[in-house]
């Protein structure tokens, strides 16, 4: 059992990075036009927050949890890129700007005082990794629903442009593999977001499908 979930774990490490790495594609495009034009900054900041976060969970506080560690290291340090480079082009558009701003710096300073709260304040490991637990999972939902900020442009004009298909396809197979990591694993907090985020792929590759 513990070599089959260090397979599916190992796996679910290799279709998470070309996760990550499907939105090198969507930066390629916002470089040659020089500009964001509708793309939404949400499904960056969102994974952003989340690997951060599955970093702090997964060391020091929970250290049985490697190749979470890993995986969403990479995820950081990509998804810095991808905002920072969002914000560059974003300067042709002070709305997107603005917003862009708003939202990545408010939830960092969240994320900031939240950590800092419970390091201090916290000293059983367990309840860090119960808080911690909790906490990833909200986030690795609004990653994995975050393509949908769309929607509405979406339903308005019949167009899947702005829904990047690889990073649907890719969220839609890393939910899979991740949620029977977690079934071996016995790991609630890894398995409830990847149940959601199984629905989100597959609402999102529904929408390739139709639109």
């Amino acid at each position: 059992m513990a070599i089959a979930a260090t397979i599916i774990g190992v796996a679910g490490n290799v279709v998470a990075a070309l996760m990550f790495l499907s939105s090198i594609l969507t930066f390629i495009r916002i470089a040659k036009k020089k500009s964001t034009e509708s793309f939404s900054s949400v499904p960056y900041i969102a994974s952003l927050l989340n690997c951060i976060l599955w970093v702090l969970y997964g060391s020091p506080i929970n250290k049985n949890a490697m190749l979470v560690v890993t995986i969403n290291g990479l995820g950081t340090v990509l998804n810095v890129i991808y905002v920072l480079l969002f914000l560059f082009y974003a300067r042709k558009s002070p709305k997107a700007l603005k917003r862009t701003s708003l939202y990545t710096f408010s939830c960092l300073a969240l994320m900031a005082a939240v950590g800092f709260g419970i390091s201090l304040g916290i000293h059983s490991k367990d309840t860090r990794i119960t808080i911690f637990g909790v906490l990833c999972i909200v986030l690795n939902i609004a990653m994995y629903w975050s393509p949908l900020s769309v929607m509405y442009r979406i339903f308005k004009t019949k167009s899947v442009e702005f829904l990047p298909f690889y990073l649907c396809l890719t969220v839609f197979i890393n939910s899979a593999l991740w949620f029977v990591y977690a079934l071996l694993k016995h790991d609630i907090y890894i398995l409830v977001p990847n149940v959601l985020g199984l629905a989100g792929g597959a609402v999102q590759l529904f929408c390739h499908y139709i639109y």
